[in-house]
């Protein structure tokens, strides 16, 4: 029996292995959201599969955020442009960027 979306969407944001070929064809043709944190230039250090726009840039927020909150002006950015250089002065990797995209879960298996 194959993997629904939502039982699809589980297993990767529990860090499990999902092979497209387990995944229902519908399922894959389904829009999801992408929040990420990463290095330029390096794998991502941080990623969630969000089924809204507003869940991912919840997420992107949290993954940049420090004792303080997340950076000013970060949530204006990832609404806008989909990514942000902002990262709170106490967050363990300076120098990452935030970003946020559309995908169908095909793309991101």
């Amino acid at each position: 029996m194959k993997l629904s979306f939502d039982e699809a969407l589980q297993a990767i944001n529990e860090g499990r292995s999902v092979n497209h070929h387990d995944v229902q064809a519908r399922a894959l043709r389904r829009m999801v959201w992408v929040a990420e944190w990463h290095i330029p230039g390096c794998l991502s250090e941080s990623f969630t599969v969000c089924t809204t726009k507003r869940d991912a840039i919840e997420s992107a927020l949290s993954m940049a955020e420090g004792a303080d909150g997340a950076p000013r002006g970060m949530r204006a950015d990832l609404e806008r442009s989909g990514w942000s250089d902002r990262v709170a002065p106490d967050a363990w990797a300076r120098g990452a960027i935030t970003t946020i995209e559309r995908r169908t879960l095909a793309d991101i298996l």
